[in-house]
C-alpha cells in the first residue's frame, strides 16, 4: 500500500472499529524523523494515549516513510487474510496528516468505507 501526502509531515492510516472514529481504532503511523511506520493503538485523543502495539502485533512488511520535494510517502505491505485489523468485506479506514514531523495534533483527517471483497 502507498499513502501520499502533498506536504512534509507525519501521516497515518487507521482501521476504525467505530464508524470512522479515531478512539478505539488502530493505525499505521509514519514518523519521518524516526524513519519508521508502525501499528499504534488509538486509545484516546491525547498523545500519551496513542501507543505502539506490541512487537508481536507489528505485522507490516517493508514499511517505509520518506520525504522529498515537499511530499511525504509511506509504503508498506501486509496480509489481508491473517490480520485482525482488516477483513475481507467492508472496512472503514481513517486517515490523518500534520504539517509537521513532530507527532501531535493533526488538522487533516477523514474516513472512507471500502469493500475489499468486491
Amino acid at each position: 500500500m502507498r499513502l501520499e501526502y502533498d506536504n512534509e509531515g507525519w501521516i497515518g492510516l487507521g482501521f476504525s472499529s467505530k464508524d470512522g472514529r479515531m478512539v478505539g481504532s488502530t493505525a499505521i503511523i509514519g514518523l519521518p524523523d524516526a524513519k519508521e511506520a508502525k501499528y499504534y493503538a488509538l486509545d484516546g485523543m491525547a498523545e500519551s494515549m496513542i501507543t505502539p502495539l506490541p512487537e508481536s502485533e507489528q505485522t507490516l512488511q517493508e514499511a517505509t516513510i520518506l520525504q522529498n520535494d515537499g511530499f511525504t510517502v509511506m509504503t508498506f505491505a501486509k496480509s489481508l487474510t491473517d490480520d485482525e485489523h482488516i477483513s475481507m468485506g467492508e472496512n472503514t479506514f481513517i486517515f490523518a496528516a500534520a504539517n509537521s514531523n513532530q507527532f501531535g495534533y493533526h488538522d487533516k483527517r477523514g474516513a472512507v468505507t471500502l469493500n475489499l471483497s468486491s
